[in-house]
């Protein structure tokens, strides 16, 4: 997992109604927090370290690479 960082959050919460997507099937509910809507370089860099000190682990250890 890493966290989509979409900058200018006045912007996307005006054109992205991830609700919709939701409902749509074309996104999962639990995928909504991947998903963080920004206004600059320091809010972005503090919701990636926030997003990765909640999720410590990575992906791949779960899976079998093939």
């Amino acid at each position: 997992m890493i966290p989509v960082l979409l900058f200018d959050e006045p912007f996307w919460r005006e054109v992205l109604d991830l609700g919709a997507l939701v409902r749509r099937g074309l996104v999962a509910k639990r995928d909504l927090g991947l998903v963080h809507l920004v206004r600059d370089a320091d809010e972005a860099w503090s919701a990636v370290q926030d997003f990765y000190a909640s999720n410590p682990k990575p992906v791949w250890h779960r899976r079998q690479i093939l």
